[in-house]
């Protein structure tokens, strides 16, 4: 079992199909859709995906309910799910996460927006990459999310979990270089090294020399 900011991430990929081409490609941006079934479970949601008599050709690449989050297409594949056409940047190079719509709501948009942030730190993407179903072909999707201020109210959970994954990550390198013995002051990198901050010059040389001594085996 994988976690996703403390979500359980379950890996379950759908065949080669029409639904899962296997081309690759490199994710460019996260579209957030909601089911619009509002009865319908993550595993249900895969389950179709593969059901005799789903004749639809969509799919995506990862649904959330309030339980679990369920990955049924490779990230780095295409699925066919932002209605903008085979060779549309949403189809091609986005990144399909479907929010379930059944069960406890605000459970379900936090878990959504754990595995978000987790999503986006994976690939490289930043927050500003994140866009609805809306941007590629006006489909009122999300729905549970287009209504009122609730979009910027998910974008700004996405946004807190994403920001605590960057503290959590620099956390770890920061005892790590004092371990070894790298990095003499860690509250000054831990307070100073992010986006916005500025690190004085002679912490950053102390840094790099010392860095570059233990790469040389301690000269």
């Amino acid at each position: 079992m994988f976690y996703k900011n403390e979500v359980p991430y379950i890996i379950n990929h759908i065949p080669l199909s029409s639904r899962r081409p296997g081309l690759s490609r490199q994710p460019k941006t996260l579209t957030v859709h909601s089911t619009g079934n509002p009865r319908s479970t993550a595993q249900n949601e895969r389950a179709w995906l593969v059901n005799p008599r789903n004749i639809r050709v969509a799919s995506w690449h990862v649904a959330v309910d309030e339980k679990e989050a369920v990955e049924a297409i490779p990230l780095n594949e295409v699925a066919w799910h932002a209605g903008d056409g085979r060779q549309g940047e949403g189809n091609a190079y986005s990144i399909a996460v479907e929010i379930c719509e059944s069960g406890d709501r605000a459970k379900t948009l936090d878990n959504a927006a754990r595995v978000i942030a987790a999503l986006l730190r994976e690939q490289g993407l930043t927050m500003a990459d994140v866009v609805q179903h809306f941007n590629w072909n006006k489909k009122n999707c999300p729905r549970i999310l287009r209504a009122g201020k609730l979009w910027n109210e998910f974008l700004a959970a996405a946004g807190s979990y994403y920001e605590g994954e960057a503290q959590g990550a620099l956390e770890a390198a920061v005892a790590l270089l004092v371990k070894e013995e790298v990095v003499r002051s860690p509250d000054y990198w831990l307070e100073n090294a992010k986006p916005g901050k500025l690190v004085r010059g002679e912490f950053a040389a102390v840094l790099i020399i010392s860095t570059a001594n233990r790469l040389r085996g301690g000269e």
